[in-house]
């Protein structure tokens, strides 16, 4: 593989990387790069791809992590927004900073594909009742990846 195309590869990892998962520092990502996607790198070479593709550090969840800059402005506010997501056998539960959840809970109704019933928003929790509790664990991986939610590590 060509050094170009190996470095566009690299780049398109680091950014997948960072928008599914909280990254606090260069380590972690070059850890998470050969966890995720088998890409053995340094830490010199992160930094140069992180200044290369624009990349910044804001605060998520009261952590300051990596972000890609130019987020349109719904995904900045529930990527702020949104505190937690968990599940049982038979619920998903989001939790939201105050006065939140009924602007994530329409968020929700509006992406048809996520498989879900519905949902109830109070102040600042979310209940949302899964189209079958067989596929609770697919529906949770989903509403998380349309909610922008990151893993914390």
């Amino acid at each position: 593989m060509g050094t170009r195309r190996k470095a566009e590869k690299r780049r398109a990892a680091i950014l997948d990387v960072i928008e599914s998962c909280s990254v606090e520092n260069q380590r972690v990502l070059v850890s998470l790069l050969k966890e995720r996607h088998g890409i053995s790198t340094t830490q010199a070479v992160v930094s140069r791809d992180l200044a290369h593709c624009g990349v910044v550090k804001g605060v998520i969840n009261g952590k300051l992590v990596y972000e890609v800059p130019g987020e349109d402005v719904s995904k900045k506010i529930l990527r702020l927004a949104i505190t937690d997501i968990t599940h049982n056998e038979s619920m998903i539960v989001v939790k939201t900073l105050c006065g939140l959840a009924d602007f994530v809970g329409d968020f929700l109704d509006a992406h048809n594909e996520l498989s879900i019933l519905g949902n109830i928003s109070g102040e600042n929790t979310i209940f949302v009742v899964p189209s079958s509790v067989g596929d609770i664990a697919s529906t949770y991986r989903k509403i998380c990846k349309t909610l922008y939610f990151k893993d914390m590590l």
